[in-house]
């Protein structure tokens, strides 16, 4: 669970739904989420007064993965903010731009296809 205070009392009315699988029909792929602000979110520092502070994070996975979405997480201190994907052969290209990024609308950005 992830709380942000936004200077007003409110309810949690969270639900949780779990399943399981049959241990002999082990699911080939598992969905993990990564964090690739980790090493941004520790070292934030916006100074004073800017009012366009730009910060850059990066994530090398160590294996292939299949990318089925994408989500931004900037509470109230992001305006934009765009994902590239940099290949082995140092190509890269974009994945997402979110130009007017909003708190209070925060979706997972799902690919028209799996980016393999």
């Amino acid at each position: 669970m992830h709380y942000t205070s936004f200077g007003q009392d409110a309810v949690d009315k969270t639900r949780v739904g779990l399943w399981s699988y049959d241990k002999e029909k082990e699911p080939e792929l598992e969905f993990h989420t990564y964090s690739v602000a980790a090493n941004a979110a520790q070292n934030l520092q916006i100074p004073p007064g800017a009012m366009n502070h730009e910060m850059a994070s990066t994530h090398e996975f160590n294996q292939d993965i299949v990318l089925h979405g994408f989500r931004s997480h900037m509470h109230y201190r992001g305006k934009s903010m765009s994902a590239w994907v940099i290949y082995p052969d140092n190509t890269s290209e974009n994945i997402v731009s979110i130009l007017e990024f909003s708190f209070a609308w925060q979706p997972i950005y799902l690919m028209a296809s799996p980016w393999l």
